[in-house]
């Protein structure tokens, strides 16, 4: 966070995957296959300071990579809860993540939700 309120987020994942059954109405065979996710959110967040509370929402897009590049956008919120304030919270968040139509499959589109430890630098 660069600002009380306003903050930018970077992920990353490597994954390795198998096509799904809308895939394969185009290939019958099995294919296994590298996906290189990344994506960047521009956050916003509310602060509430005697609750040691952080409510947010974000966006942002990204873009992934199996041997072919494609798009995405995203859009969420969740929120902190600092248990060592300035050190160490704990976080719950949902995104809705839309992957526009690849391969001719229709509109594609996912929801995520995450919970975790963030370290506080």
């Amino acid at each position: 966070f660069f600002l009380r309120n306003v903050g930018i987020g970077v992920d990353a994942a490597w994954l390795a995957m198998k096509e799904n059954a809308a895939f394969a109405q185009h290939d019958v065979t099995e294919t296994t296959t590298a996906l290189h996710a990344f994506s960047g959110s521009l956050i916003f967040r509310l602060p509430i300071d005697h609750l040691c509370l952080a409510p947010y929402i974000y966006a942002g897009g990204g873009f992934q990579v199996d041997g072919r590049q494609w798009a995405s956008a995203h859009a969420g919120l969740g929120v902190e809860y600092r248990i060592k304030p300035h050190r160490l919270g704990l976080f719950l968040d949902s995104r809705w993540t839309y992957y526009g139509d690849r391969d001719d499959l229709g509109d594609l589109n996912n929801f995520t939700a995450r919970a975790g430890v963030r370290i506080v630098f």
